[in-house]
């Protein structure tokens, strides 16, 4: 599990560049391309995200939505 997103997208904001994922220019096929490469060379680097990047998932399931914005909601008020 890695995502590797648009810097454009919505999730773009929960995703730390290197951390639980990698941002990219959208259609940037040179970037996909020296993110897997960078990761089949150091497979340690993906051992070490792939908890990170479930966590983060786990947070934007829409079992959680509702609660998300409710905690949104409470800080914003």
């Amino acid at each position: 599990v890695l995502p590797i997103v648009s810097k454009n997208a919505g999730v773009s904001d929960i995703i730390e560049n290197g951390k639980n994922g990698y941002l990219i220019d959208a259609a940037n096929s040179s970037s996909i391309y020296t993110i897997l490469k960078e990761l089949l060379c150091r497979p340690d680097a993906l051992d070490h995200m792939r908890p990170l990047c479930i966590e983060t998932a786990e947070t934007i399931l829409w079992k959680n939505y509702n609660t998300n914005v409710k905690d949104m909601a409470d800080i914003a008020l």
